[in-house]
C-alpha cells in the first residue's frame, strides 16, 4: 500500500520497539531529533487511548490512526495520506496488531536481544502487506 509513511509500536513498557519510516522518492529525509520529539508526542497520545479503542488524527495531509490491545497492551500507530481509506489502514494496522500479539502474548519478559529477534521476523511480515 503505497500510501502508508511509517508505522510504529510501542511495547507495554511506553517503548518504541518496532518503527518502520517509507521514505518515497523524492521526499526529504526527516530530522532524527523532531522525529524522536515526534513519536513521544504520539506516544503520549497513544497512552491515553483505552484498549482495543482507535482513534485518528489528522495533521496536515497525513492522517494518524492509532490503536492500543488490551492482550499485550501495545500501541500501533500507522501513518498515512488522506487519499487512502480508513478501511484499508485498519486492515494493515489490525493484522500488524494480530501479528505483534501472536509473537509476544506471553513473552513480555523475554531478554531484548530476543525481543529484538521476534521483532526482525515480525518487520519481514510487514513490508509484505504494506
Amino acid at each position: 500500500m503505497s500510501n502508508i509513511s511509517s508505522i510504529y509500536v510501542i511495547d507495554n513498557k511506553e517503548i518504541p520497539i518496532f518503527t518502520l519510516e517509507i521514505h518515497k522518492q523524492g521526499s526529504n529525509a526527516i530530522n532524527k531529533i523532531l522525529l524522536s520529539h515526534f513519536i513521544y508526542s504520539l506516544q503520549s497520545i497513544a497512552s491515553q487511548i483505552e484498549s482495543d479503542e482507535g482513534r485518528v488524527i489528522k495533521i496536515g495531509h497525513e492522517n494518524y490512526f492509532i490503536i492500543k490491545d488490551s492482550i499485550i497492551n501495545f500501541k500501533y500507530i500507522i501513518e498515512y495520506s488522506t487519499e487512502t481509506t480508513f478501511d484499508q489502514v485498519s486492515l494493515v494496522l489490525n493484522k500488524i496488531r494480530q501479528k505483534f500479539i501472536e509473537s509476544f502474548e506471553g513473552k513480555l519478559d523475554l531478554p531484548v536481544s530476543m525481543k529484538i529477534e521476534l521483532v526482525a521476523l515480525i518487520k519481514e511480515y510487514i513490508l509484505d502487506i504494506v
